[in-house]
């Protein structure tokens, strides 16, 4: 009776080992379908990754023919997951206002945080002059504006500067914004005519074309055109979501010999800007 109990508890022993072996096999390479594909999915704790995905903030301007975009205003919208967060929308009277009221707005969110923001980085490279009424923290919401503004294009150009390795000179100044291909040196005039938004967009366009394209090796001709290609879909975004910029109309380009695109209208003025961009 001894040795039949030693037998059924290997026996046992084996068959549990095996049990936990097919176990690994199961959660690592899991069947796609069926109910063990949905246990799986019970007993599988999502990774960190998975977490951010799931709890993913980001904020961006509307359109105005968006369901929660108010009329006559600029209405900056809270999105989770690319879904607009139920009462989470703030009016702007214009982009001006972006100063005075977004910090307010975004110490309400505890799980945004400032550095962690793409363009924190950059904005540690101004150097901070004592004369100057506009320092770092300017130009870091000054950049939340533009990537609130255009949530795609400007703000992987901002990722790649960020993640670039390299770092520019940034100085405050009371003439006009340019930068500097052969020292890597950007000089930002916060109050910009005819737009300071604008004028930084196509100055860390400069920088982005230098420090992720090589840019110093190019044209002069070929950075001003790509800088005025991103400049004038900065202009096209204001022009559509900013009732205050709705006179606003493409720069001009090389070849051009009116300030703005032919037409009567800035909706004219886009409509020929278009039809002028080749296929």
């Amino acid at each position: 009776m001894e040795r039949y109990r030693q037998w059924i508890l290997s026996v046992w022993a084996v068959v549990l080992i095996l049990a936990a072996g097919a176990m690994v096999v199961w959660l690592v390479h899991p069947p796609a379908t069926g109910p063990l594909a949905f246990v799986r999915k019970l007993l599988a704790s999502p990774s960190a990754s998975e977490r951010q995905s799931a709890d993913s903030i980001t904020y961006r301007f509307l359109f105005p023919n968006e369901v929660e975009a108010r009329r006559g205003t600029l209405t900056l919208g809270r999105f989770t997951d690319r879904r607009l967060c139920k009462g989470a929308t703030w009016q702007f009277d214009s982009i001006d206002q972006w100063h005075g009221l977004a910090p307010s707005i975004f110490e309400q969110d505890r799980q945004w945080v400032a550095e962690h923001q793409s363009g924190w980085q950059i904005s540690r490279w101004l150097v901070e002059n004592g004369n100057s009424a506009y320092g770092r923290d300017r130009l870091f919401w000054s950049i939340q504006a533009l990537r609130c503004l255009d949530p795609e294009s400007f703000v992987n150009e901002i990722d790649m500067i960020e993640r670039s390795g390299r770092t520019v000179c940034i100085r405050a100044t009371e003439g006009p914004s340019h930068y500097d291909f052969d020292t890597d040196t950007l000089d930002w005039n916060p109050t910009s005519i005819p737009d300071p938004f604008v004028a930084l967009t196509r100055e860390l366009h400069h920088v982005w074309y230098d420090l992720c394209r090589e840019g110093d090796l190019a044209e002069v001709r070929q950075r001003e055109h790509s800088a005025t290609m991103a400049e004038n879909r900065m202009r096209h975004i204001l022009f559509l979501k900013d009732p205050t910029h709705s006179q606003m109309g493409p720069r001009l380009r090389r070849g051009e010999t009116s300030p703005e695109v032919v037409g009567d209208s800035a909706r004219e003025a886009w409509q020929s800007y278009r039809e002028s961009l080749p296929p």
